[in-house]
């Protein structure tokens, strides 16, 4: 294999940074959010520097001091893309975090499929359990009892969720603040 030049070096390791950078700010962001994503990106690429700080050729490389660099990035690595494997209790954070997703999907499908929910908008809070906010308004009663139904058969998710109301109903004026209580799970067989 020929010698690269450095400059070709340079680049094929910014290649490898942004590439791995990209890819565990991708699974973080998946796991527990954008906050998380953007942190492990920022140490993926600061492990990427202190690698290549630590293959300098002109310091005299040592390979103790590789192999130990080496070492600590892929166990960095591996935990901040596997964050459960060494601390149990991030599993309840990742488990509340794809609830909060999975209820968003749910609840902006019912949203998009009928006009009369345009006016509404999905925010949500995880706390000992996820909230989730339902905001806006509709023409009238029967199109909020309509999305209520809606949501109870087609959205399992939000049905184990706090689901919080504030809907302004047009035609009256009248504003609909209440708070749809999470079904108990039901017990496995």
């Amino acid at each position: 294999m020929p010698n690269t030049s450095p400059s070709n070096r340079r680049l094929q390791v910014v290649a490898i940074a942004v590439v791995g950078a990209v890819a565990i700010s991708l699974r973080g962001n998946y796991l527990l959010g954008p906050a998380y994503g953007t942190l492990c990106a920022a140490l993926m690429l600061a492990l990427v520097w202190l690698l290549t700080r630590s293959l300098k050729a002109d310091e005299g490389t040592s390979r103790v001091r590789v192999a130990l660099v080496l070492l600590f990035a892929t166990t960095v690595g591996l935990t901040l893309a596997f964050p459960a494997s060494v601390n149990g209790d991030v599993k309840h954070l990742i488990k509340k975090h794809a609830i909060d997703r999975l209820a968003h999907k749910e609840l902006l499908t019912v949203l998009k499929s009928d006009p009369s929910f345009r006016d509404l908008a999905v925010s949500s809070r995880q706390l000992k359990i996820v909230n989730v906010y339902l905001r806006g308004s509709v023409a009238t009663r029967n199109d909020f009892d309509r999305l209520r139904s809606r949501i109870s058969k087609e959205c399992p998710t939000v049905r184990g969720c706090f689901l919080h109301w504030d809907v302004l109903l047009r035609d009256s004026q009248a504003c609909v603040d209440d708070t749809d209580r999470p079904e108990p799970p039901k017990p496995q067989t």
